[in-house]
């Protein structure tokens, strides 16, 4: 995975719907990388096209290991949160992309 640094304008999708936000992200498709909104002192993994958080984490380097893990997984290339879930559920692989996260969530 080769990830691309941005500085400007980037959306995620949080209880309140979407919102802008403004600095610095990191983009390798189909993930984000930004600041997590829940703690500022970590960062967080976001789907890019249902702009739902994967996780947050300690590290920058941490966050990007655990995207290429998960990357292997297709259910990533979906566009809604809907469609992700349901096809990790119907496949079998969402405790076991769920145990990824928690993993590198410790790290």
């Amino acid at each position: 995975m080769e990830w691309k640094r941005n500085m400007g304008t980037y959306r995620v999708f949080g209880g309140n719907g979407w919102k802008s936000y403004e600095g610095s992200h990191y983009m390798c498709y189909p993930f984000m990388i930004n600041r997590s909104f829940n703690n500022e002192h970590r960062w967080a993994l976001t789907h890019i096209a249902c702009g739902r958080e994967v996780g947050n984490f300690r590290l920058l380097s941490i966050a990007k290991d655990c995207a290429k893990e998960l990357s292997e997984y297709t259910h990533w290339y979906l566009p809604t949160t809907d469609l992700v879930l349901e096809s990790m559920k119907d496949s079998g692989d969402k405790q076991e992309i769920m145990d990824i996260v928690q993993d590198y969530r410790g790290k």
